[in-house]
């Protein structure tokens, strides 16, 4: 019988095909057998990370592609595997108890994940949550193993070459880059929400993703045909006739339409609206990949460059000349078109080990010392960034973006120390730019409320719709149980977007806006109507959004748009904003 369920739909598209559900779910509650020698045990267990450690090689290939942060989880992962701690104590379980690598698998992970619960502790906590994907993906290839004789590959799992949707609890990014039989079209996940590591993959992969669908390990079977609907979270078991009919003919004109994105007249260079209003479309760039997929939509700069990655799995703090090197090949590579970039927004996590010193461990990292708070705090961080950024802007346009600025004295403080910076250069000789603009991140409400001072002192303005939807509504975006109230719709988030742009307008300090929402196709319209011209997102997001602001007339959106953002429960606006979309 069909059924309908309703989660959160986190990547829009629909996928038509069977479950197959994730392998360690299946691995951790196998019939192991009987134990072989623990010789044999032992080099079945290191044959297993050798095979998983190769699976992230062979994804390796592909890294260009993904986004700087989640090539550094794949690669924290890989070191975790190949640290001879990681698989010692599992061998030495194997000889103490004569049991299967399994077993002795379980046992240690259990010990280990017992032992970080009771540390409350957001580094460990992250950590954990490494530890237990690992464990998994290990036991997994030992199942493998066993099932198919000793020589499995990753790409050789089993399961047939057809079109699947992978169902997980809780997936990481890894779970939909490392190689398997068959291909991956779509997911379903228990936890999950709009602004994880794994939804900006299956965003770039083009993945439907419905996220937060309450016991779908257990209550979907391997096999079962589903339709997922990743824009409105509808998971459909067993369809229908009807179904399958309606949801083929929405999947193909799906199809046609970003056939027909790809080649529309609005991605050919600069864009206006329909009533010759000039919009600037920028992209948010996390890899190489992004970069050569701005330069083929031809985007009207780089408007996001997060430099965290420069950070990521290594011990000691990158130099001076490792933030020139990459930036100085950024704007190279840009070729003339203007180029944002973020200094430092970290906050604890076990692949910003070389930033431990400075990070300290609290239960509430992304309200603690962090982005210009960690920077101002500790110069010896903020120097060779700074320094970096103005010799590196000799080489074409480039712009500072300062993170978490919450009050007008935290901008000061940051100018006087790029001032002191500058003069530094000056005095030693070293080749530079001297007029570098500077921008502020509008990410807290504070400095949302404090706009116009910001806006008469920074060279511009950028929104960043994540955190700040974050901060308004007092919600964690990585809590699952409180995913569904994460709302870009609020009537709060709206109005502090609009007075932000406002105040840009009045001292004549451009605004722009490059949080996921800017990408999100449903919020375009809104928007501008809200008087919003400088777009950044993610290259994936540009030909449709390119597309809805050649088609809208803002002149006629306006009104509504205010409407929307006056209204007095985020229900009204979430039904304002479908009339908008429908119009």
């Amino acid at each position: 019988m069909s059924v309908t369920v309703l989660g959160t739909g986190v990547s829009s598209g629909i996928v038509i095909a069977r479950v197959r559900l994730e392998s360690a779910l299946a691995a951790r509650t196998a019939n192991f057998g009987a134990a072989l020698a623990p010789a044999q045990e032992r080099d079945r267990l290191d044959h297993a990370i050798r095979q998983v450690v190769a699976s992230f090689q062979a994804a390796d290939q592909h890294a260009r592609a993904w986004p700087l942060e989640v090539r550094a989880i794949v690669d924290g992962h890989r070191h975790i595997l190949e640290d001879e701690a990681f698989a010692e104590p599992i061998r030495s379980l194997i000889g103490a108890r004569q049991c299967t690598a399994e077993e002795a698998l379980l046992t240690h992970e259990e010990e280990v994940l017992d032992a970080l619960e009771q540390i409350d502790d957001p580094y460990l906590a992250a950590r954990r949550d490494d530890l237990e994907s690992l464990f998994g993906k290990v036991l997994t290839m030992l199942s493998t193993q066993r099932d198919t004789g000793a020589d499995a590959s990753p790409a050789q799992e089993t399961g047939d070459l057809a079109a699947y949707v992978l169902v997980c609890a809780d997936p990481a990014p890894t779970d939909l880059l490392l190689p398997r039989s068959g291909t991956l079209t779509g997911l379903i996940s228990e936890r999950g929400g709009q602004l994880s590591h794994t939804t900006i993959v299956a965003r770039s992969l083009g993945l439907p993703y419905v996220a937060g669908l309450a016991d779908a390990t257990c209550t979907l079977q391997p096999d079962q045909l589903v339709i997922v609907d990743g824009a409105s979270g509808l998971v459909i078991t067993d369809p229908d006739p009807h179904a399958l009919v309606t949801y083929r003919e929405r999947q193909q004109l799906e199809q046609r339409r970003k056939r027909s994105l790809q080649s529309a007249p609005a991605l050919a260079g600069p864009v206006a609206t329909r009533d010759r209003i000039a919009v600037e479309i920028m992209s948010n760039v996390r890899g190489p990949g992004d970069l050569t997929a701005s330069r083929r939509l031809q985007v009207d700069g780089v408007g996001l460059y997060r430099t965290e990655f420069l950070y990521a799995n290594r011990d000691d703090l990158p130099s001076e000349e490792e933030h020139y090197n990459s930036y100085r090949l950024l704007v190279q590579g840009m070729g003339g078109s203007t180029v944002t970039i973020r200094t430092l927004d970290a906050c604890a996590g076990p692949q910003l080990r070389s930033l431990s010193k400075h990070l300290p461990r609290t239960s509430q990292p992304a309200l603690g010392l962090r982005a210009i708070r960690l920077c101002l705090q500790h110069p010896e961080l903020f120097a060779p960034q700074i320094r970096a950024l103005l010799r590196a802007a000799r080489h074409g346009p480039l712009r500072i973006l300062l993170p978490m600025i919450a009050t007008p004295a935290e901008l000061r403080a940051a100018l006087a120390f790029i001032d002191d910076c500058r003069e530094a250069l000056d005095r030693e000789g070293v080749t530079h730019e001297q007029d570098v603009p500077v921008g502020v991140m509008i990410e807290v409400p504070a400095a949302a409320m404090c706009a116009r001072t910001l806006a008469r002192e920074a060279a511009f303005l950028s929104i960043g719709t994540n955190d700040l939807i974050q901060y308004t509504l007092a919600i964690d975006r990585d809590d699952d149980a409180v995913q569904s109230l994460y709302e870009p719709a609020h009537p709060a988030v709206l109005r502090l977007i609009r007075d932000t742009l406002a105040a840009g307008a009045a001292v004549g300090t451009p605004v722009a806006l490059c949080g996921e929402m800017a990408g999100d196709p449903r919020f375009t319209r809104l928007l501008l109507g809200l008087g919003l011209t400088h777009f950044s997102m993610s290259p994936t997001a540009i030909p449709e959004v390119k597309c809805i602001v050649a088609e809208t007339n803002v002149t006629q959106v306006r009104a509504q748009a205010q409407a929307i953002a006056e209204c007095d429960c985020p229900e009204e606006s979430q039904h304002l904003l479908a009339v908008l979309n429908a119009d």
